[in-house]
């Protein structure tokens, strides 16, 4: 069953070519405003998903993050209409603690 995927912000190329690979249709748009409606899922990293945006989603069922906190998404919103949402926190821990040790033997 292929899906719409919206993708904003900047990502790394493998994410959209295995969605692709998978069979989805995926939109990369670097702002909110080239969301297609349609979207069924939304990946973010920085960007503010809203009520607002929520709202012009009708279609959305899952919401992605790409980081460690949801600060940037507006959980209670996503409860009410039943929107799943993830982050991945652990998505970036060995390149943080590899630079880390580096700054330590910088010292």
């Amino acid at each position: 069953m292929s899906v719409l995927v919206s993708v904003i912000d900047s990502v790394h190329p493998a994410l959209s070519e295995r969605l692709r690979a998978a069979g989805h249709r995926v939109l990369e748009t670097p702002q909110r405003s080239g969301i297609d409606k349609g979207s069924e899922v939304l990946i973010v990293r920085s960007s503010r998903v809203d009520a607002e945006l929520i709202a012009q989603l009708p279609a959305l069922k899952f919401i992605g993050r790409i980081g460690s906190g949801l600060e940037n998404i507006d959980l209670p919103h996503c409860t009410a209409r039943g929107i799943q949402v993830i982050n991945s926190p652990e998505g970036n821990r060995d390149g943080v603690g590899e630079m880390a040790l580096t700054l330590l033997l910088v010292l």
